[in-house]
């Protein structure tokens, strides 16, 4: 049960999604550090699978 609450507080949360014509807009959590942005940049594209597990 533990390792569930643990779980919980170290994932990131979407607040909010927003659909305007030609662009989603989705409100995370604030994340910082920095690799996994470079990460995204480096590859271009990060396929749904791919970002589940992405630590």
């Amino acid at each position: 049960m533990i390792y569930y609450f643990i779980f919980l507080f170290l994932t990131v949360r979407l607040h909010a999604s927003i659909a305007e014509e030609g662009y989603h807009y989705l409100v995370f959590d604030l994340v910082t550090g920095g690799e996994l942005f470079e990460d995204i940049v480096a590859r271009e594209y990060y396929s749904e699978a791919d970002a589940r597990y992405v630590r």
